[in-house]
């Protein structure tokens, strides 16, 4: 197999396996915004958070899938050797961002468990992604304009 072809290859891994993160964010979310309704109330923090959660994730696998598929379209173009750099700094960030949304429905069920809202949540805002950092991005559009 080539470099192209494992080029691809990881991409279409990686939009095979995104859905599946973001059903099991969904059903956790989906739990835990129940759980924090009936331990704090509809309008609680960790009820919001949840909801927040799962909104997040689903643009964050929204721009992951446009910027593979802008890749794809434009393989035959473009440096493979930056593009498989590109590619595991992609997959590497989609493991940290669900990890880390991970970590915040793991806080919102101590909220609930220990019945304590007033209790910290952790930050979203410091968890890098797709949506909160914009330098993936332009890595893929400087890549495919720099080999157009």
């Amino acid at each position: 197999m080539d470099q192209k072809e494992e080029i691809i290859e990881q991409i279409k891994f990686m939009k095979e396996t995104a859905p599946e993160e973001f059903f099991i964010i969904l059903k956790d979310s989906l739990i835990l915004y129940l759980k924090s309704v009936f331990t704090f109330g509809i309008k609680s923090k960790e009820a919001t958070e949840a909801i927040k959660v799962i909104i997040e994730m689903k643009k964050i696998l929204q721009e992951e899938h446009k910027l593979l598929n802008l890749i794809l379209s434009n393989i035959d173009d473009i440096d493979l050797d930056e593009t498989s750099n590109i590619i595991n700094i992609l997959d590497t960030l989609s493991d940290k961002t669900f990890i880390s949304y991970d970590e915040v429905l793991s806080e919102i069920n101590t909220s609930c468990e220990m019945n304590l809202n007033d209790r910290t949540l952790r930050s979203r805002n410091g968890i890098d992604s797709l949506i909160t950092n914009d330098n993936y991005k332009k890595r893929v559009l400087e890549l495919i304009k720099k080999d157009a």
